[in-house]
């Protein structure tokens, strides 16, 4: 590789001989594996792919499809039980603190004119 590149990567590679050869044959710069699962790119674990010489790894479509399987559960638990899927949801407070409720209550009251 010429200098000056940030890092190296290689469209969909098909097998662990490829990804190897990725890393081989192009030394000087950080590799980049991008993860799917069901892609054309075998998922390795973070150890197998740092002794093929991989820096980086990334898993861009794992947490939409871990929030869409979630999603299905808790409608389909919905639908059967009325209640959500057990485990596929935080308690009240975690949500609320998760999605910032806290400080937004907070702003709300510093705006408040006490009506």
């Amino acid at each position: 590789l010429s200098p000056g590149a940030d890092i190296l990567f290689v469209e969909a590679p098909r097998s662990v001989e490829e990804l190897r050869r990725v890393c081989s044959e192009a030394s000087g710069v950080p590799h980049m594996a991008n993860l799917l699962q069901g892609g054309l790119t075998p998922v390795l674990s973070q150890s197998e792919l740092a002794e093929l010489g991989f820096k980086l790894a990334a898993y861009p479509l794992d947490l939409l499809n871990a929030t869409i399987a979630a999603q299905r559960r808790t409608l389909e638990a919905l639908k059967a039980t009325g209640q959500p899927s057990p485990g596929d949801t935080l308690p009240f407070g975690e949500l609320t603190a998760f999605v910032g409720f806290d400080e937004y209550n907070a702003e709300a009251e510093r705006y408040s004119t006490g009506e």
